[in-house]
């Protein structure tokens, strides 16, 4: 009785360990890939958060300081006109597409809700809405 020592290993055991190692990579890389684009969405929304901020800030101030401006949207821009038809403030940003649904002349006795959308030019559904709210104080009396 001859035994023979077999201390090889088969080709067939080498081709599941490989398509084992394959789809566990596989998970690894798309776990990956996932948790690096949310994080990016997550940042670029609060990005957009940020540049809302900095809207609403800056349109109660123009609210407080001018009687009568107009207040319109296009081309992922943001424009206001004061009533000699002045440029007051832009909003343009590479990245981010900014609108208010209307143009809206805007007296400064009232108080006006507007809604503003702010969405990111690389992803087309992260997208967030502020509606803006512009009060101006009475003069005591």
């Amino acid at each position: 009785m001859i035994i023979k020592n077999q201390n090889g290993v088969s080709l067939v055991e080498i081709l599941a360990t490989f398509i084992l190692v394959s789809i566990v990579g596989l998970l690894a890389w798309n776990i990956f890939f996932q948790g690096t684009n949310y994080s990016k969405n997550a940042m670029t929304k609060n990005q957009m958060y940020q540049e809302a901020n900095v809207i609403i800030s800056t349109l109660t101030k123009i609210h407080q300081k001018n009687q009568e401006y107009t207040i319109s949207s296009s081309d992922c821009t943001i424009e206001v006109l004061n009533s000699g038809h002045n440029k007051i403030f832009e909003t343009k940003n590479s990245q981010m597409c900014y609108t208010i649904p209307t143009t809206t002349v805007i007296k400064s006795h009232t108080n006006i809700r507007l809604p503003l959308s702010i969405s990111d030019n690389s992803t087309k559904n992260n997208t967030i809405e502020v509606n803006i709210q512009l009060h101006r104080l009475k003069n005591g009396g």
